[in-house]
């Protein structure tokens, strides 16, 4: 087995480049989900002003039963197509690239038409069971049509996140989001309410365009496939599909079974808190999330059969990842009264026994779900089925025992700690089946990160204003300099800074 490469080797060209790609798509991404968040927090201040809660109600309202049956239908292909098209595009098979995709974009069609068919067959049901009324059923009618835009879309950013055309995929998600705000706030004020159902079939229809402009430009081969090759074909991708659905599934599952506890134990306030919490810390490192799907998964399916490149590719992910998520932890721990207070309200000051638990478990989230990419790229189906069923059972068991005996703060632990158990999972299946674990310079990294995001929550939950505040800000300057050392190793900062000036 090829050993990890220690941080004290010398780097080379090949594995600076490989740094370099990691953080450029890292900082692509990110600047594309810090833009979709900002357009996203406008279209709401909109929304809230030209709809009111009543309006902002019934838009959650129709979106939602339109999402289920849309990640019902699709099958997870937008997901599990992304691994065969990288595999193929790694190999160079020219012929076997235009097969994938043919064979992908025809059950995308499959699909899309089956959303659109469900949603039209039960758009009065739908109507009744969201609504308590039939007035809706003509709005889920129309609605219908989202599902196959939506899958269309689908079928394009795949295919550019397959081929790992990252410049167009980000492009496309950016002009989307921006065209999207500018035509939603004419429609809902001049029509309000009635302006919901004409945006986001506005929205769905857009998007479809500008992924299949930039999706155009990728040209294969197109070979002709009957509908038995197109079927014996497409198995794989459908198995893995679904088995990603019937985790998502799953996991929504649980996090409304311990939100309905929650509620009935401590009161919906609670269930608020609670998710106040969530989001801010999952926007904190959302930039990492989104490079991981978009950028990471990808490129790991393409050199997933070559043991020596998936280890750099999985320890050289991660290791960046945490060197960028570090300092924004402990600078989100530092400043979270105060962005509280601007997100929030005063009410919201709860959060407090909630948020520094969650942030203590950041780090441990970012390391097992890089790892866990690989049971995907490997196409261990089972493996990684079973894995986030037990993931989690585990988060659903901790967290009502939390909860029960120490509120927030219990719910805070208790997701650090299904985090440690799930990394130890990953681990433990990661070196039994495929012999990976991670290099010392990750160890290095991830560790020092830990210790540096406890410190700061520590220094948060003990001391006091303003001495709490200057703790902190020294304790984030010394995480950033560890950072910015460390990255300036990896893909010589100091250069790439000089050619920017």
């Amino acid at each position: 087995m090829d050993s990890p490469v220690k941080s004290s080797s010398p780097l080379t060209d090949e594995k600076i480049t490989s740094y370099r790609q990691i953080f450029k798509a890292t900082s692509l991404f990110g600047g594309v989900q810090a833009y979709n968040v900002l357009i996203s927090l406008i279209r709401i201040k909109f929304v809230a002003v030209f709809l009111g809660p009543a309006g902002m109600g019934i838009m959650n309202l129709l979106t939602i039963p339109l999402n289920l049956i849309g990640q019902i239908t699709g099958l997870g292909l937008g997901y599990s197509s992304v691994r065969d098209i990288s595999v193929a595009a790694a190999d160079g098979d020219e012929e076997k690239i235009g097969r994938t995709i043919s064979v992908f974009r025809k059950w995308i069609w499959f699909t899309g038409l089956s959303g659109s068919i469900l949603t039209l067959i039960l758009s009065p049901f739908l109507s009744r069971w969201t609504f308590g009324n039939g007035d809706y059923t003509t709005a889920f009618l129309f609605l219908s049509i989202v599902l196959l835009f939506n899958a269309l879309s689908t079928g394009h950013s795949a295919t550019l996140q397959g081929m790992r055309r990252l410049r167009f995929l980000a492009r496309a998600t950016v002009i989307g989001s921006t065209f999207g705000l500018l035509v939603s706030i004419p429609l809902y004020y001049y029509f309000r309410i009635k302006g919901i159902v004409p945006t986001l079939i506005i929205a769905s229809i857009t998007s479809f365009v500008l992924f299949w402009f930039y999706g155009r430009r990728i040209v294969v081969r197109k070979p002709s496939l009957t509908w038995k090759e197109v079927w014996n074909e497409g198995n794989g991708m459908v198995k893995l599909g679904i088995l990603i659905t019937l985790s998502s599934l799953i996991s929504s599952f649980i996090s409304y079974l311990i939100n309905i506890y929650i509620s009935r134990t401590g009161g919906v306030d609670q269930v608020g808190l609670y998710q106040a919490g969530l989001t801010i810390t999952e926007r904190s490192i959302g930039l990492i999330l989104v490079a991981l799907g978009t950028d990471y998964y990808p490129r790991l399916s393409g050199v997933i059969n070559d043991h020596r490149k998936m280890s750099q590719a999985v320890n050289y992910q991660a290791e960046i990842g945490l060197l960028i998520i570090g300092p924004i932890l402990i600078l989100l721990m530092t400043g979270m009264p105060v962005i509280i207070r601007l997100l929030y309200t005063q009410k919201f000051s709860l959060i407090m026994d909630l948020i520094p638990w969650i942030i203590l478990g950041m780090p441990v989230k970012i390391a097992s779900l890089v790892m866990g990419y690989i049971l995907l790229a490997k196409g261990a189906n089972k493996t990684f089925f079973f894995s986030e069923l037990t993931y989690s059972i585990i988060l659903l068991t901790l967290s009502i025992f939390g909860y029960n005996y120490m509120g927030l703060m219990g719910l805070g632990i208790a997701y650090s700690i299904m985090y440690c158990a799930y990394f130890v999972i990953v681990s433990v299946i990661c070196w039994k089946k495929f012999q990976f674990h991670f290099s010392y310079s990750f160890y290095k990294i991830f560790l020092l990160t830990i210790l540096f995001c406890s410190l700061s929550v520590v220094t948060a939950v003990i001391l006091k204003f303003p001495i709490a505040y200057f703790t902190g800000i020294f304790l984030f300057g010394l995480m950033l300099w560890f950072s910015l050392v460390e990255l300036n190793k990896r893909i010589g900062l100091k250069l790439l800074f000089k050619k920017v000036l």
